[in-house]
């Protein structure tokens, strides 16, 4: 980024395509240095607070983290909503975003555990792990009553199929 506006001061031309190209893919790259830096900082912070306070990895992870992932997009789809035509836009990120989150970041996390290990254990109904069958059950139940209540609507949204 220095070296983009140190280079291009002055110039009132547009910069070279042979410059801009790799100043944006190196700019794409640095972002995501930068991204995971502060989330390893994030992660270390919390993991401190649960060893700290003897709190469940597991209840911070389903709370605090959960909750950082979805307030920006709850502010940018209430955003959405309320520039009036693109409420249909706003629904649908409400659900294809935790969706594309949920499926590439498990599966990406789970294909690199089976191919480190060898093997990919998964154990989801069994004793004592009640939070991820509950967790699975309100998915089961609540995705098909969702549907159906859009379904019902003809596809046009109203306020009752959001509540």
């Amino acid at each position: 980024v220095v070296l983009r506006f140190s280079a291009l001061e002055g110039m009132e031309e547009e910069a070279p395509r042979w410059i801009t190209g790799p100043l944006i893919f190196v700019s794409f790259f640095m972002a995501l240095l930068w991204i995971n830096l502060i989330s390893d900082a994030l992660m270390g912070c919390l993991a401190a607070m649960c060893l700290l306070a003897n709190i469940p990895k597991m209840a911070v992870g389903l709370t605090l983290l959960a909750w950082g992932n979805s307030i920006p997009d709850m502010v940018s789809n209430i955003a959405l909503s309320r520039k009036g035509k693109l409420y249909e836009m706003a629904l649908t990120a409400c659900f294809a975003g935790p969706l594309f989150n949920v499926l590439i970041g498990f599966g990406c996390a789970m294909a690199r555990a089976s191919f480190a290990t060898g093997k990919m254990d998964f154990p989801v109904f069994h004793r004592g792990n009640w939070s991820t069958s509950s967790i699975l059950l309100t998915l089961l139940f609540s995705v098909p009553f969702t549907y159906l209540a859009v379904a019902l609507s003809r596809f046009a949204f109203k306020r009752w199929t959001a509540a």
